[in-house]
């Protein structure tokens, strides 16, 4: 049990079938902690130009006994990566059922980073779940092969009550701690109803992140599969979690035709949502226009050999080899438009996305606007309701910053410097009721 400490009050984002395997392996007490997950393994390789990632097993922040990924060093590697001139591309391969809440919104974060210089995609033939899929999120396009699992878009956190048992052996706890929280979970305890309330909006909290995070690029992902629960290829594509394909060697196919990144989104952060919208629409312009070049250019040889046939020409030296020649053009051609196809798709999908984001910015700006003019509204209907109850002449027009007169931050700020109980009882005093209300 000397290791039970790093599931009290720990929020997880993964399987619970695997959570439960860590627990188990907690329990070990010989298990050798300060040799596991030591690793000499590099954390990533260069295939033609595509800085491989594989990202197997339970993550964690730091290299841990039970965990086999480190997010820290992953992170630093993938920042390696995005900055070397001769990778043109990244690629995650994910085995890995989630982890800890702790390293994953940072190390998503990198990834996101990452695909402002690179093109980033993930695959998986095996899990790629939670905590996993979160990082997954934040690449240009997640692919699995039809008997992975992916999803499991959730927070879980498990507290063991062991109250019944010591009583059981005729063991009584006490615990004497400074604030109602602090004993939450406390061995031989139960949960008060304000603690499991704040344990749950704690993980509510994350789980809100998690969904934001997972939508934040555009994908239309239902509600419905945001509930914790696992998706095969069919299930997963049908809700947009990822697309399937037969193994790995087609995804880094085509990232081998993408070619290097374009520039339309280096200065993401500087960049207005409009930009970004009119940057990702000139790509899928751009995107059009090559297709219909790749078409025409397949199109060509099979247009020759029509005009040779009916000109009668025969041309039987080296017809075997002109025929793999041209067979070879076809396939190059139709591997580089399923490529550009599917960024075209990719792009729609941001385009979509970021106009979500641009609506729903609007609204909110609307409501904080109309919020302001209901605020003034209200506060000058008191200022005439004060003068037709007193009789006195009209004070200063009242608003959310000013009553009385009197800017309520330069109120705030008066009495925040002043040090002495006496004096700030002093400067109450000269408040007026409804200074003293808003200050």
């Amino acid at each position: 049990m000397k290791h039970r400490a790093i599931f009290d009050r720990q929020p997880w984002l993964i399987t619970p079938e695997a959570l439960q395997a860590i627990a188990a392996f907690s329990a070990w007490d010989e298990w050798d902690e300060e040799t596991a997950g030591d690793t000499q393994a590099p954390l990533y390789e260069v295939v033609d130009g595509v800085a491989v990632f594989p990202i197997v097993g339970a993550l964690a922040r730091t290299a841990s006994w039970w965990a086999d990924a480190s997010m820290e060093d992953i992170g630093a590697a993938v920042k390696e990566a995005a900055g070397r001139a001769d990778v043109r591309a990244i690629l995650l391969d994910i085995d890995s059922p989630g982890g800890t809440v702790n390293g994953t919104p940072e190390l998503a974060q990198i990834i996101a980073d990452a695909t402002r210089l690179k093109y980033v995609y993930a695959f998986t033939a095996g899990q790629m779940c939670s905590a996993a899929y979160w990082l997954a999120s934040q690449c240009d396009a997640i692919y699995m092969t039809p008997s992975a699992r992916v999803g499991s878009i959730g927070v879980i956190l498990s507290v063991l009550d062991w109250s019944e048992m010591y009583k059981s052996w005729g063991i009584r706890v006490e615990v004497f701690a400074a604030g109602k929280y602090k004993s939450a979970g406390a061995p031989g305890t139960s949960l008060t109803d304000e603690q499991r309330a704040h344990l749950q909006g704690d993980i509510d909290e994350i789980a809100a992140e998690f969904d934001a995070a997972v939508l934040a690029r555009g994908r239309q992902i239902p509600a419905e599969a945001l509930e914790g629960q696992t998706f095969s290829g069919r299930g997963a594509q049908e809700r947009n979690l990822a697309v399937v394909v037969k193994d790995r060697a087609e995804v880094l196919e085509r990232l081998g035709v993408l070619g290097a990144r374009p520039a339309i989104d280096s200065n993401a952060k500087a960049m207005t949502i409009e930009a970004q919208l009119k940057a990702a629409n000139d790509k899928l312009a751009e995107i059009a226009a090559k297709e219909a070049a790749e078409e025409k250019e397949k199109d060509e040889p099979e247009e020759k050999d029509k005009e040779a046939a009916e000109d009668g020409e025969e041309k039987k030296d080296g017809e075997d080899g002109a025929d793999e020649e041209d067979d070879e053009v076809d396939a190059k051609a139709k591997s580089r438009i399923a490529a550009l196809s599917s960024e075209n798709a990719l792009l729609k999908s941001q385009v979509a996305g970021l106009s979500d984001v641009n609506a729903k910015l609007v609204a909110a700006y609307n409501k904080l606007e109309a919020r302001d003019k209901d605020l003034s509204a209200r506060a000058n209907r008191e200022a005439a309701r004060i003068v037709a109850e007193t009789g006195t002449s009209t004070p200063a027009r009242v608003s959310a910053r000013s009553v009385g007169g009197r800017d309520i931050e330069a109120l705030r700020a008066e009495f925040k410097a002043i040090k002495d109980p006496k004096a700030q009882s002093a400067f109450l005093a000269r408040l007026t009721p409804d200074q003293f209300a808003a200050l």
